[in-house]
């Protein structure tokens, strides 16, 4: 068996695929496609990108209804999901905010007075459109990477001859296949201790840090 591991830049973080398998020309096409896959959704819901679903439908959603990507549609589906699983506590229309605090760039948007608005204010419509019933921002980084990890372990599983494979998003990992996979984690508060490591076998984890 042969393992093969690649990382490129995507996502606002650095993508890292790995695939085991027996023939490395093989693996090497499965890992192009899914890095392929990986670009093509970034270029969706990419907060920074001219262009990108989520770019437009902060630029003009507020004014009327923008028609999306049927993916980009579906994590906005999921995201009001989670909103109101959560009470109110996942929302991605924090992304006001967020410029507020520097966290995001400032993209010269139409400016959104009010930080208080909340995902409720997202109308899904029929045919993929999207409106803003009030001004406001959304970015998708709290959970399109962890869509993007699937639908790219999905390209990944279609080749039979990926026995194994792994992906890492800049902390959403997702392993699928034959192997087990060992996950270090590191401290939140300590950075030089490393918590107990985490066996991983067809599954998925997700980590992060406070700013």
């Amino acid at each position: 068996m042969t393992t093969l591991r690649r990382a490129r830049p995507l996502l606002g973080t650095v993508v890292e695929i790995q695939a085991t398998g027996p023939h490395e020309h093989v693996l090497r096409q499965a890992i192009s496609a899914a890095f392929a896959e990986v670009a093509r959704l970034h270029c969706l819901m990419s907060f920074h990108e001219p262009g990108s679903d989520v770019y437009r439908l902060n630029s003009e959603a507020r004014h009327g209804p923008v028609e999306v990507a049927p993916e980009t549609y579906q994590v906005l589906e999921t995201a009001a999901a989670l909103h109101a699983a959560s009470c109110g506590l996942f929302d991605i229309s924090i992304a006001a905010a967020l410029v507020a605090r520097r966290q995001l760039p400032d993209l010269h948007y139409q400016r959104v007075n009010d930080t208080r608005v909340s995902a409720r204010e997202i109308e899904l419509l029929p045919d993929c459109r999207v409106r803003f019933a009030r001004p406001l921002l959304i970015d998708l980084g709290g959970i399109a990477k962890g869509y993007v990890v699937d639908r790219a372990i999905t390209v990944l599983s279609r080749q039979p001859e990926v026995k194994s494979a792994l992906i890492n998003a800049g902390g959403d990992v997702r392993v699928t296949g034959i192997a087990h996979e060992r996950i270090h984690i590191r401290h939140p508060f300590v950075g030089s201790r490393v918590l107990p490591p985490i066996r991983l076998h067809n599954a998925a984890i997700a980590s992060s840090a406070a700013a």
